[in-house]
């Protein structure tokens, strides 16, 4: 069930492509980026948490296996530096390799290209500073929350090749059959699929916009969240069974 957390977390990765596009090649200032992505924040979270009641991620009094690890300062800052990182490298490495340009210049109406030449590590982090948390809370907490406690994980019917039915067979050999990264991969594919459509669907609103430039821009993000839940499941992967001192 979607709560307040999820849903704020998600509008604003939803968002942060088209923002970082007007920032960086349209001249929209960050002060009214800000309010904007205020506004549709404030929008859809104040619904949410009147309607809907809070995840067991943020109720304290609820046994979870890694409660310590959604507690833990260290742990939720250092993912969302992590998500920071990978989202600086791809968008970086996408502009250094022209292939950014690529899309925008041979299929949007760009008005200016001097800030995308100008751009740096540092000047993309101050863009996507908050999508870096809102990543490690929609993606990262979801999927450790989700880890059942020691010992009470749901029995599983053992796979038998020779009786299994397809839909069997394809659980068993295609779909991951724990809970984290089924949570995970859930979490991934909702990122991407309303990332990649907002993205497309705000880009086509500008001027001298092309389809295929809109859908190759949206991509570009598309790979980054795709990336992140990479190392996340990796990050999953190394403290599922850890036990605090």
């Amino acid at each position: 069930m979607p709560t307040v957390y999820d849903v704020s977390a998600l509008t604003v990765l939803t968002n942060a492509p088209y923002a970082y596009l007007l920032a960086t090649y349209y001249e929209i200032s960050t002060l009214t980026l800000a309010a904007h992505m205020n506004i549709e924040v404030a929008a859809i979270a104040i619904p949410t948490y009147l309607l809907r009641p809070r995840s067991i991620v943020h109720k304290a009094n609820v046994p979870l296996r890694n409660r310590f690890l959604l507690n833990s300062v260290q742990v939720q800052f250092s993912n969302s530096l992590l998500a920071m990182g990978v989202y600086i490298v791809v968008i970086w490495a996408f502009l250094k390799t022209g292939i950014t340009n690529l899309f925008l210049i041979s299929h949007f109406d760009i008005p200016t290209l001097e800030t995308a030449h100008s751009e740096t590590p540092v000047s993309i982090l101050l863009k996507i500073f908050t999508a870096g948390f809102a990543a490690k809370e929609f993606l990262l907490n979801p999927s450790i929350a989700a880890q059942p406690p020691s010992g009470l994980a749901t029995p599983t019917e053992e796979f038998d090749p020779a009786t299994a039915t397809f839909d069997q067979t394809i659980k068993a050999n295609v779909l991951p059959s724990e809970r984290r990264t089924k949570t995970l991969l859930q979490q991934t594919i909702i990122l991407n699929v309303l990332t990649f459509l907002s993205t497309v669907q705000r880009c086509m609103t500008l001027n001298g916009t092309e389809i295929y430039g809109a859908a190759g821009y949206a991509g570009i993000w598309v790979f980054a969240n795709t990336v992140l839940a990479g190392w996340y499941q990796w990050v999953g992967n190394t403290s599922s069974d850890y036990e605090p001192l």
